[in-house]
């Protein structure tokens, strides 16, 4: 089966609390596609915030010698100072938005922004999988310091490769037909641009050899054995040509537009 792939690049601005869409799979294919899956590679958060209370990192002391209290005050910075939560979000078909993730947003005045690695917070792995319909989304949340402001900024950039699988196309027309095979080389189909599929059945008593080309050669080629059935299909719209030594040998088959 055909398989498209492609890297797709999303930069979206997340502004107040109701749900924006990041990502979902098969969105600005220009193919009949049935199946779209989207592997994200990359989901980072660039922030900053001037509107809510700026944090005020601790003096450099002794106060904190262990990895333990330095870990603490650095929780307790992100998740009881000043804030707003960026909440991640997935939806599937059929379903409202659920919350998966969420992270302290907080104003570090000192620096010109910051940038938070969502990814890791999604999967332990190097890609986080969307399948077909599913949704990924993100919004804010005030706890009680107030929304980011029109002058802040959260901005989540990812790269996502996808894969496609193109619908099968309707046949508009499939005829019937029947070769005479040889030992001298015989046109079973001219190329054609439209042709979706090419099926042979040999209902004879020698092998008959298949070339996708119009050079058909004993030996080579797919060999197409008494009794057995071949399809050609629209990977292929060239000329295919057959040859059957120690024949003649009837072939019956389609081609279908």
């Amino acid at each position: 089966m055909t398989t498209y792939s492609r890297i797709s690049n999303r930069l979206v601005r997340i502004q107040g609390s109701s749900p924006t869409l990041v990502y979902t799979p098969g969105e600005g294919w220009d193919l009949p596609i049935s199946h779209y899956y989207g592997l994200v590679k990359s989901l980072t958060a660039r922030v900053r915030i001037r509107s809510l209370p700026a944090i005020v990192p601790p003096t450099p002391s002794d106060d904190f010698p262990s990895r333990e209290s330095r870990y603490l005050l650095a929780r307790d910075i992100s998740w009881k100072s000043a804030r707003a939560h960026l909440d991640l979000l997935l939806r599937v078909p059929g379903s409202d938005w659920q919350e998966v993730v969420t992270c302290s947003i907080q104003n570090h005045e000192s620096i010109p922004y910051y940038t938070v690695d969502l990814l890791k917070y999604l999967s332990d792995n190097v890609a986080y999988g969307l399948g077909f319909g599913v949704e990924l989304g993100a919004k804010m949340t005030d706890v009680g310091y107030g929304l980011p402001g029109a002058e802040d900024k959260v901005l989540i950039t990812a790269e996502v490769h996808e894969e496609a699988q193109p619908r099968p196309m309707a046949l508009k027309q499939c005829s019937p037909m029947a070769w005479t095979v040889g030992e001298f080389r015989t046109t079973i189909a001219p190329a054609d641009a439209e042709r979706q599929s090419v099926l042979l059945a040999n209902q004879g008593e020698v092998v008959c050899w298949i070339n996708r080309g119009p050079l058909a050669s004993p030996g080579l080629g797919l060999p197409l054995a008494p009794g057995g059935t071949l399809e050609i299909g629209p990977e292929y719209l060239g000329a295919i040509t057959a040859i059957a030594p120690g024949g003649p040998v009837t072939i019956h088959g389609e081609v279908c537009k």
